[in-house]
Formats: C-alpha cells, sequence, structure tokens
C-alpha cells in the first residue's frame, strides 16, 4: 500500500506540473475579413479561453487529489507495517533485542530478569567461570538430570551428551 501510495503522489506531481504548464491562451486573428472594399483585417492577438482553463482546473484538482489519495495510502501503509510488528508481538514470534521468551509459560520477560514473573522460571546467567561453578554447585541434581564428569555442567535426562564440552552422558 506504501508503494501505491508513493506511486500516486508522484502521478499527481507530474499532473500538477503539466497542468500549471498548460496554456490557456488561444492565438487568434492575422487574416483578412470580406473581400474587395469591405474587407477588414483582424489583427493578430492572444485571448483567454475559457474551456481550456476549465481543463487546466480539472487537471489541477486531479492532480490534487492524487497527492492526497496517495499521501494517505502512504500513511496507512506504514501504519499497516508497524501494527504487523504489534500482532507479531502480541503472538509471541517478535521479541525486541531486550527481551526474551520463558520456555516454561512462553512470556515475554525482560533479556536481564534471572527469573521469570509469571511463572517463576529460573534462568541460568552466566558472567564468568565463577558464576558458572556455583551455579552447577548449588543445582540440585534430581532422578532425571546428570552431572558431566568433563566439566561439572548438571543436564536433564533428555541429553545424551554435554552441550558444554561435548561429553558423553555416562
Amino acid at each position: 500500500m506504501r508503494t501505491f501510495g508513493i506511486i500516486l503522489v508522484v502521478l499527481g506531481v507530474i499532473g500538477g506540473i503539466y497542468s500549471f504548464n498548460m496554456s490557456t491562451y488561444v492565438e487568434t486573428g492575422g487574416e483578412f475579413i470580406g473581400e474587395g472594399a469591405f474587407s477588414t483585417y483582424i489583427p493578430r492577438q492572444s485571448i483567454h479561453n475559457l474551456d481550456l482553463a476549465d481543463q487546466r482546473r480539472n487537471y489541477l484538482m486531479i492532480s490534487g487529489l492524487l497527492i492526497i489519495t496517495g499521501t494517505i495510502l502512504f500513511g496507512f501503509g506504514s501504519l499497516q507495517n508497524s501494527s504487523r510488528n504489534i500482532d507479531a508481538s502480541m503472538n509471541g514470534s517478535f521479541i525486541s533485542s531486550g527481551e526474551k521468551k520463558c520456555p516454561d509459560c512462553a512470556e515475554i520477560v525482560r533479556i536481564d530478569a534471572a527469573v521469570c514473573r509469571y511463572c517463576r522460571h529460573q534462568f541460568a546467567t552466566f558472567t564468568g567461570e565463577s558464576d558458572k561453578e556455583m551455579i552447577n554447585e548449588n543445582t540440585p541434581i534430581g532422578p532425571e538430570s546428570w552431572k558431566c564428569e568433563k566439566c561439572g555442567e548438571v543436564h536433564g535426562s533428555e541429553f545424551d551428551s554435554c552441550w558444554n564440552c561435548g561429553a558423553e552422558k555416562s
């Protein structure tokens, strides 16, 4: 819709330029009327033609209408694109750079959140090796999880190898 609006604005501007440069005068005269002693010379002159003036006015109105319609379509086309982003964010497929999706409840939370405010899911945040070791030491290993012998990373039972070092589950 934005592209169609731009095309209409360009056509309106071109039509406006054409109609402003359109002449509304007609050249008359430069000839003799009658014959013999009763002939009269009509001098050459420019006369304002009302029909051409009406055509010029009509072209200007159409050009103005094209410009206004194109501007409106361009504006609504821009709003339509931003509403797609809003609709996408409501569906969860659009996440801004400062947000992330909770893997448990699929709600959007801030990127630096340690706990989801909706379902209380705890996100693993690693700022360095000491934090990683502290989290691994304090993470309870349940019957469904296992700890890598090589690097100490805790994994769920659905994993057969360590995502951190690639070691196989033992």
